[in-house]
């Protein structure tokens, strides 16, 4: 497999204030990748960083070879149709006065100019694959629970057929079992279109199932490397404190 990412001695942070330094790490195209830690850790600096959401102080970031880093307006747009990210609060990311339907369509139309015909066939074809309902085009984001939010919140990164999808936390905000399937359908998308996911989450039980290879961050550095299967056999002092914290899925 082919780097799709890759981030070069990375330092970052906001107002000249640096939250992430000397960060390594690369992504495979079709891996799945998770960033693990603890709260204030420096896990969705990074990926804002990746989205051109932060101030980027030192280092380099590539996407499919080429820099992303001082990168035009422009060339923000167009990464951020190829590199999309769900948010831990699916709530948040809606606007309460847009229809399910607005919500799918708009990044449609803004990204590819797509008429209302040719939205509402790609937001049938998402519909199906995340097993939601069409019923919910016409309902307002308060009217839905929170896993067919969470849903939406998918079909509406997936609209624009992005190459990496980021997902930050966002099972942290649902029921167990809930997140548990909001988890498998993201195995299931992963699946059925080679997908690049980078997953955030202070649960590594739950990305050592999820995730191929899990980096771990601790203030603002990450501090091991390891593949999901090789985790319990960990000699890291921070990754061990946060494997006796949970249980990890064999």
């Amino acid at each position: 497999m082919d780097k799709i990412l890759e981030i070069k001695n990375l330092s970052a942070g906001y107002d000249n204030k640096k939250i992430i330094s000397d960060i390594n790490l690369s992504v495979k195209n079709g891996q799945s990748i998770a960033i693990v830690g603890e709260s204030g850790g420096g896990k969705t600096t990074l990926v804002k960083a990746v989205t051109n959401m932060c101030d980027i102080y030192s280092g380099d970031i590539l996407f499919e070879g080429k820099s992303i880093v001082n990168i035009s307006k422009k060339e923000i747009r167009e990464n951020r149709k190829h590199i999309q990210m769900i948010i831990q609060d699916s709530h948040s990311a809606f606007n309460p006065s847009m229809s399910i339907r607005d919500y799918i369509k708009e990044p449609m139309k803004n990204f590819y100019k797509y008429d209302d015909k040719k939205c509402l066939e790609k937001t049938k074809e998402l519909l199906n694959l995340v097993s939601l309902d069409e019923s919910v085009l016409d309902r307002s984001p308060n009217s839905l629970s929170g896993g067919q939010r969470q849903r939406i919140a998918i079909i509406g990164a997936l609209s624009v057929n992005p190459k990496v999808l980021i997902c930050d936390e966002i099972t942290s905000a649902l029921d167990v079992s809930v997140g548990k399937q909001i988890m498998e359908l993201l195995d299931y998308i992963k699946a059925k279109t080679n997908m690049t996911i980078i997953y955030i989450s202070h649960d590594l039980a739950l990305m050592a199932s999820a995730s191929d290879e899990i980096f771990i961050m601790n203030d603002g550095k990450i501090v091991e490397q390891i593949s999901s299967k090789d985790l319990k056999k960990s000699q890291n002092i921070y990754t061990r404190k946060l494997l006796d914290a949970t249980y990890v899925i064999d």
